[in-house]
């Protein structure tokens, strides 16, 4: 019981040091969980506020039922000018215009 005290004494002002504020700006993010690109525009970065998120989902939802729909009229394969279509849409709605 003495050495457990002692081993848990010994550690944690470690501890206490990894959680401080300043430790958590020296320290590198586990490979795993940094960002791909430097200074790219993550979607949780945006500045866009909840209710045009909110809007922004709506929009998808909408194009993707009918972009099924186009898709259903070209018998399973999309015509270019929908395409066209679809991707002018998609631009519209990241932009939110």
């Amino acid at each position: 019981m003495k050495r457990m005290l002692f081993i848990l004494a010994l550690a944690l002002p470690s501890l206490a040091a990894a959680q401080s504020p300043e430790s958590r700006f020296n320290t590198p993010a586990p490979i795993g969980l940094q960002p791909p690109m430097p200074f790219m525009n993550l979607p949780w970065q945006s500045d866009d506020t909840p209710t045009l998120r909110d809007q922004k989902v709506r929009w998808a939802i909408a194009l993707r039922e009918e972009a099924a729909e186009l898709l259903r009229q070209d018998g399973g394969t999309l015509t270019s000018e929908h395409k066209a279509y679809i991707r002018r849409r998609v631009q519209r709605i990241l932009h939110g215009t």
